[in-house]
């Protein structure tokens, strides 16, 4: 059971970070904006695998 909470909140977590993360890539430089998209995306595949299979 804890697992698929944790696995909820890194999904959470992921999700926060594809949604507000490239908003501010008017200060950073484009290789930080596709890397925290692509951790984003990890984050929430990571976190619907645990609460699927955890």
């Amino acid at each position: 059971m804890i697992v698929k909470i944790i696995g909820l909140i890194i999904a959470f977590v992921g999700f926060l970070m594809l949604k507000y993360f490239p908003d501010i890539s008017d200060y950073q430089k484009k290789g930080f904006t596709l890397s925290g998209i692509l951790i984003g995306i990890i984050l929430i595949l990571v976190g619907v695998g645990l609460m699927l299979f955890g």
